[in-house]
């Protein structure tokens, strides 16, 4: 059963969730879930600026975004608000922010340069990686310069003008 919450009034917002009860969304706690849902449609959902996620060992923000963009766009999109999409170089980075997404998320990292040659939109050494098993190794995968973190917590390689969310960091 849906949670009963306060409706739409049907304006576009970026920002949206509607709130459902497991196993309809992936678990949050509490036996509730949250599923991005488009903010001009009529439910029952609760709209609200989502927080950031904070690293406390490193002080770096995380959030993502509900407005679908080409991976440019998005990429564009952090930098406006001083960050950039987020670098998952690591493990623990990785296992902060994947428990919190639940659709793709456009990441920082392409190899539009070179194919098969990964790097950051920070240009840190790329050193970590979690794509999915034998996600490079189709032939689409040619074609695919820009990459997802995905809800199953695993990479996606995908064409840069798909439209997906995005997430975003900021280094504090």
């Amino acid at each position: 059963m849906e949670d009963e919450v306060a409706q739409g009034d049907g304006e576009k917002s970026p920002d949206c969730v509607r709130q459902v009860e497991a196993p309809r969304a992936r678990v949050t706690g509490m036996g509730t879930g949250v599923a991005a849902t488009p903010c001009d449609e009529r439910h029952p959902f609760v709209c609200r600026d989502l927080e950031w996620t904070v690293d406390p060992g490193t002080g770096h923000a995380y959030r993502v975004f509900l407005d679908q963009q080409a991976w440019i766009d998005a990429h564009q999109a952090c930098e406006r608000i001083g960050g950039h999409l987020a670098t998952l170089t690591s493990a623990a980075e990785q296992d902060l922010v994947s428990g919190r997404v639940l659709v793709e998320v456009w990441i920082g990292v392409t190899d539009a340069k070179r194919e098969a040659s990964f790097t950051w939109v920070t240009s840190e050494p790329f050193a970590f990686a979690n794509f999915a098993h034998r996600e490079l190794e189709s032939r689409s995968a040619l074609n695919n310069d820009c990459v997802v973190l995905g809800p199953d917590r695993f990479w996606h390689d995908r064409p840069c003008s798909d439209r997906n969310y995005y997430l975003c960091e900021i280094d504090r």
